[in-house]
């Protein structure tokens, strides 16, 4: 949580000594897809996202962004003896570029590069009442960030990206696509201050 608190007062910093601010934040619907560990045993519950273009050149903005979004299984079976319950944090910073190929700039795609590290939630709720069970566990690898967004306004806009994100190969399973890849689509709305 601290990573987070400490990007996120140094984006508004940076805000406040802005003339024209590049500022944004956006709130999406996260959507696992694909046939992998997560797309089969996770739902998306909401994904928050802040970031800030510091550079621009001709047609391009560059920035950091930064998305935490939020998971549940979507498999609390009780089994009569056991239940389980798993949820997962991803957190997203990334460096992106935005683009302008039409003269008033309604339409931007974005394309990005970063990191993503997923932290794991075990929650254990034994039958025999002596108390629930809690563990943690983290993944994290390479994340490629495609996305398009268009301006209803100057400042408010719609949202549709896709994250792929390869972890790093921790598992000892044969089908290591189903372990290590995650496929994530987003659909949202921004604003930009």
């Amino acid at each position: 949580m601290r990573p987070i608190l400490s990007i996120l007062m140094l984006l508004f910093t940076l805000y406040g000594y802005s003339q024209d601010s590049n500022l944004h934040i956006e709130l999406n619907f996260p959507v696992p897809v694909d046939k992998n560990f997560v797309g089969e045993n996770y739902n998306g519950t909401i994904d928050f996202g802040a970031g800030y273009r510091f550079f621009e050149f001709k047609k391009v903005k560059i920035g950091l962004s930064l998305n935490t979004g939020f998971y549940r299984d979507n498999d609390n079976t009780d089994t009569g003896f056991d239940r389980r319950e798993v949820t997962f944090v991803a957190y997203q910073p990334r460096i992106f570029g935005e683009f302008f190929l039409e003269e008033d700039g309604k339409f931007r795609p974005r394309l990005g590069l970063g990191y993503t590290s997923l932290r794991f939630k075990i929650t254990d709720l034994p039958s025999n009442f002596i108390g629930e069970i809690e563990d943690t566990d983290t993944r994290g690898g390479f994340n490629l960030n495609v996305g398009v967004s268009f301006y209803f306004t100057p400042k408010l806009f719609g949202l549709l990206q896709y994250d792929f994100v390869r972890l790093g190969n921790e598992s000892t399973v044969v089908d290591e696509t189903f372990s290590n890849n995650v496929n994530l689509l987003k659909i949202g709305v921004g604003y930009l201050f």
